[in-house]
């Protein structure tokens, strides 16, 4: 068993993106960042500068992240869903 602190700031955890849990069925689906940037309210045009794309691949990133949560949601994945505040980006 790891000890609480063996992890931190300066000594990350070794994570890897492409772990096995990570794409099991039921692992968690996270929302994409320009979705929740929409909802926290940030215009277009400061998702767009943020995320380096053009006004057309914005919607269709936004088209495809909205078809993603709901795929998850009608399977009864559970959504991570976390909120981007203003000011924060």
């Amino acid at each position: 068993m790891a000890k609480s602190d063996e992890y931190g700031q300066d000594n990350p955890r070794p994570w890897d993106p492409n772990h096995w849990s990570l794409t099991v069925k039921g692992a968690p689906h996270e929302t994409a960042a320009v979705l929740r940037m929409q909802r926290a309210g940030h215009p277009a045009s400061k998702i767009m500068q943020v995320a380096k794309i053009k006004g057309i691949s914005l919607v269709q990133r936004l088209q495809s992240a909205m078809t993603d949560e709901n795929v998850a949601h009608r399977r009864g994945i559970p959504v991570h869903d976390a909120r981007v505040p203003k000011g924060t980006v």
